[in-house]
């Protein structure tokens, strides 16, 4: 009986291999290398622990990911039911609860962080009402889902920063819009808080016996106080409420950058705060307050005036934020007790004046950039 060739290990028969054999060597080709030998390292995939780890379908990936968002929106969901309705911790779960919706776009995209942003809206709306699931939605699932993006795209620390608190204030007043459509948290509870917050303020002034001086420092009565206290907190509610908003954003990044690292996520870090500077495109938050302003005196429309003054109270804080940097790189840039001294002074002799001075700081120097301006004058 005579034995079969079974084929070579490359896969050829035995006269195949040997008429290529043949070829190899009559063109000058070592016939060594026209024999391939098919070995498991030749796989594709990888090897783990002597065992093949062939890539995962398509539909396994789809499945992983929807699984993964439909828990992190039950996560989100029971997270901003907490910070809802308990007591103490609820501030902190405030800030926190975006973050599932965040580590949702970082692992599988925007497009499932906004299927999971939805499927947590719906829990939050059948567990907590319309009014407030959707409120609550509105005002800080857009800054998990922006932020989650500019991680993904490697977004620098500052520009992402930035991205997420104008999303916030945009959030914010959305959240303002709606909560007057549906009614749920009225204009009324709100007034009647404000109200309260004047007769707690006005009875603190009393107990201390400061009262008497502060209507004498005013020129005005004690019901005229009051009255006007509370017009001019009416007027800058909208303000306030995207201050904080926007203030809830940075917290949140804050804390979305600690716990993402437990992860394994890597993330950029902001600049030394002295080195910040306002980006010039801002600068149209304060044309427009300023233009909005000098419009409503002139047509007198008090909506007008009313969108003026919120405007610059938002405009406000942030410009003294970056004067308020600048000061602090000139204080290190000019370390001298002398000049140090001098800056002391200034404070301590114009306080009044101190936070327009920062305003207008934080505003010539986004327009200007008064620090490369020091550096081309001192290299000069």
């Amino acid at each position: 009986m005579t034995e079969e060739k079974g084929p070579l290990p490359g896969g050829d028969k035995p006269e195949m291999a040997a008429k290529k054999i043949e070829e190899a060597g009559q063109e000058g080709i070592s016939p060594i290398n026209t024999v391939q030998i098919k070995t498991e390292t030749d796989d594709p995939a990888p090897f783990c622990s002597g065992k093949s780890q062939r890539q995962s379908p398509p539909w396994f990936s789809t499945t992983r990911a929807i699984t993964e968002g439909a828990l992190l929106a039950v996560v989100a969901a029971l997270l901003g039911i907490a910070s809802l309705f308990l007591p103490g911790v609820g501030l902190l779960l405030y800030f926190v609860w975006p973050l599932p919706l965040t580590l949702l776009v970082l692992r599988h995209g925007l497009r499932y962080g906004i299927i999971g942003t939805v499927i947590t809206a719906v829990l939050l709306v059948l567990l907590t009402g319309p009014a407030q699931g959707l409120l609550l939605v509105v005002n800080m699932a857009g800054v998990g889902l922006v932020f989650g993006y500019c991680f993904l795209q490697k977004v620098s620390a500052g520009r992402t920063l930035l991205i997420g608190t104008l999303a916030a204030a945009v959030s914010a007043g959305l959240t303002l819009v709606l909560s007057s459509v549906l009614g749920d948290i009225s204009v009324g509870q709100l007034l009647a808080a404000v109200q309260n917050y004047v007769d707690g303020f006005l009875d603190v002034y009393q107990q201390a016996g400061r009262l008497d001086d502060l209507l004498k420092a005013s020129g005005m009565t004690l019901a005229e106080m009051r009255e006007t206290l509370i017009k001019w907190l009416k007027l800058l509610l909208p303000a306030s409420f995207i201050i904080f908003t926007m203030v809830a954003a940075m917290v949140n990044y804050a804390l979305d950058k600690v716990l993402l690292k437990r992860f394994g996520y890597q993330f950029s870090h902001l600049l030394p705060f002295r080195e910040w500077r306002m980006p010039w495109q801002m600068i149209w938050g304060v044309i427009i307050g300023l233009t909005a302003l000098a419009l409503s005196r002139w047509l007198d429309y008090a909506l007008l005036n009313t969108v003026a003054l919120n405007m610059t109270y938002i405009m406000a804080p942030i410009l003294a934020v970056y004067g308020l940097a600048f000061v602090v790189w000139m204080w290190k840039r000019f370390p001298t007790p002398f000049s140090k001294a001098i800056w002391i002074i200034l404070f301590i002799f114009f306080f009044q004046y101190f936070l327009f001075f920062l305003m207008l700081l934080g505003l010539v120097n986004s327009i200007f950039d008064l620090r490369a301006l020091y550096g081309a004058g001192k290299k000069q």
